[in-house]
């Protein structure tokens, strides 16, 4: 039973080290950092409803904790 989970253990991670040569050898390295940069570049500073609303919550927690 040992070598059956053994042997179906280096199976998986055969299977998952293949998966993760795939991935890193598709594509460009152009295609690689821009996929990098997305969580940098989500934000939009040009809006005011962001603003607003990050005002309206501060002065609610403010007023929910004596501040």
């Amino acid at each position: 039973m040992t070598l059956f989970i053994f042997v179906g253990d280096m199976l998986v991670m055969a299977f998952m080290v293949g998966v993760a040569i795939w991935f890193g050898t598709s594509g460009t390295s152009e295609e690689a950092l821009a996929a990098a940069r997305i969580p940098l570049e989500d934000e939009d500073f040009g809006s005011t409803a962001v603003d607003r609303h990050s005002t309206t919550l501060g002065n609610e927690r403010g007023a929910q904790h004596g501040g």
